[in-house]
């Protein structure tokens, strides 16, 4: 069963630099590409795609450094507190942007410390079920769910991020209560899948 949400990679958070770079000056040392998340989900597989081509047109090598936690905002912090010579960049949703009004605190300041460099893709999700619980369809789950208040769970990239914003929005519209469990990135919240078929 699958429901569409639409999540935008931004090839960066990069930081806002304070001073200007020569053209012909940058990159004077390989590029860290922070991943705010576990390896092996979503973005970890885009920064490791587009890395070999960043490598090659900006002639330096690009570490891929994953730095999950708190749905993200861990790597964002790690880029907003690097140096400000653009050596350092981030990949990720919007997801460790939008979610700092929902966060008690975080040690950055959006507006301030990142800024987006590029899009480079655009995500789509799926909501899957293991083939044991018999769900076929979206609706298939939100009358489960009804019947379950507060029984079913989902899971997601972390808290405040695009996966868990959609659970809960597709609470709202529903009218359902599925229960939120974040991980530390998305594959290690995704379901074990195989020749179509998801455990």
């Amino acid at each position: 069963m699958a429901a569409q949400m639409t999540a935008r990679a931004l090839l960066a958070l990069g930081l806002v630099l304070s001073t200007p770079l020569a053209a012909q000056d940058y990159p004077s040392k390989p590029i860290r590409l922070v991943v705010p998340f576990a390896a092996g989900g979503p973005a970890d597989m885009l920064a490791r795609a587009i890395a070999p081509s960043m490598s090659a047109t900006l002639k330096q090598s690009v570490v891929i450094e994953n730095k999950a936690g708190a749905g993200g905002a861990v790597g964002v912090d790690t880029v907003a507190k690097a140096q400000a010579d653009g050596h350092t960049i981030g990949l990720s949703g919007p997801g460790a942007l939008v979610s700092v009004p929902f966060m008690t605190s975080v040690p950055y300041n959006v507006e301030r410390d990142i800024a987006p460099i590029a899009r480079v893709a655009t995500v789509s999700g799926v909501i899957v079920a293991g083939p044991k619980t018999g769900l076929k369809s979206l609706a298939d789950l939100v009358a489960y769910a009804k019947a379950r208040p507060g029984q079913v769970h989902f899971g997601s990239a972390g808290s405040g991020t695009t996966t868990h914003l959609a659970g809960e929005l597709l609470n709202m519209e529903a009218g359902i209560k599925l229960v939120h469990v974040p991980y530390r990135g998305a594959a290690p919240g995704s379901p074990t899948c195989s020749a179509g078929t998801c455990s």
